[in-house]
């Protein structure tokens, strides 16, 4: 599957009763996610990722600000060889799919810096 035109940036205020906060982005992984309530990361297992969702196990305060970033890392973990037929379209897919995520959060990445700098 292609990836689509995304951004893998979100922004929620919480109202003090919702727990699921939408990514609105792909991600399938909850350790290529960084969180932040008011700019501060949770503690480790306070929060998880399901059905496109970050949901929190005790419900963020009304007015808080809740961050989602996607954050791939730089690696790769495919492994193509010409003795066990991995060098096929899904998994060649998946490689490049990798690039093109990375790519598009280098580009929230400066969206956000060139914020930062116009702000002062």
């Amino acid at each position: 599957m292609a990836v689509p035109e995304q951004t893998p940036y979100i922004e929620h205020i919480a109202n003090g009763v919702t727990t699921s906060f939408a990514l609105e982005f792909e991600c399938k992984d909850k350790e290529h996610l960084i969180v932040l309530v008011d700019n501060v990361e949770p503690n480790v297992g306070t929060w998880s990722l399901a059905n496109g969702s970050v949901v929190f196990g005790t419900t963020p305060a009304s007015g808080k600000k809740i961050t989602i970033q996607r954050n791939t890392p730089f690696r790769r973990d495919e492994d193509f060889q010409s003795y066990d037929n991995s060098f096929r379209p899904p998994g060649v897919n998946k490689g490049f799919d990798k690039i093109w995520l990375k790519l598009q959060e280098l580009g929230v990445a400066d969206w956000i810096l060139g914020n930062r700098i116009s702000a002062l």
